[in-house]
């Protein structure tokens, strides 16, 4: 076994012209492998909106360094590095760290009772490439934690490759 750590934050910033401005941060740490990664983004109507995406990984395999500025203006989004660009062709679309904070906000806002069988879909751009995620809600479950139990829901990737699934 590896034993790694692992940390989640939520931060947000007022720029200037009174916008705010949230981050979203995961990190992964571990002897032989570390894993960074961050969404910047704005709210609007409900829906997050990156800005700026950045994903570090050193250690095992192949290191694996990416930034993409969302230039939401030009409908550009902009590989800061290597100045290659994409045109942006969803209007809702997360990057591969944010679609699972509008996930959770989608949820909550939801209300208390859930329906089993609901779908949420999301567009994530992966550099050139907008993928489309589907997310199943399977069962409302009991989760226990030092602080007690909890009502909560098991929810699936629904459109993983044949043979596996994220819960």
């Amino acid at each position: 076994p590896i034993s790694a750590t692992g940390i989640r934050a939520f931060s947000y910033v007022n720029t200037e012209n009174d916008q705010r401005v949230y981050t979203l941060s995961s990190s992964a740490l571990s002897i032989f492998a570390k894993l960074e990664e961050q969404s910047d983004f704005t709210l609007e109507a409900g829906n997050a909106r990156p800005l700026f995406y950045r994903y570090d990984r050193t250690g095992l395999g192949k290191n694996k360094n990416t930034r993409l500025n969302f230039d939401w203006p030009n409908q550009l989004l902009i590989d800061p590095d290597t100045k290659e660009t994409w045109p942006l062709t969803k209007a809702l679309v997360s990057d591969r760290l944010l679609y699972q904070f509008q996930l959770q906000l989608d949820l909550l806002n939801a209300g208390p009772a859930i329906p089993v069988g609901t779908l949420r879909r999301y567009n994530v751009q992966d550099e050139g490439t907008v993928k489309s995620y589907e997310f199943k809600v399977l069962k409302e479950t009991l989760l226990s934690t030092p602080l007690g139990d909890i009502s909560t829901y098991e929810i699936i990737r629904s459109n993983d490759a044949p043979g596996r699934q994220t819960r």
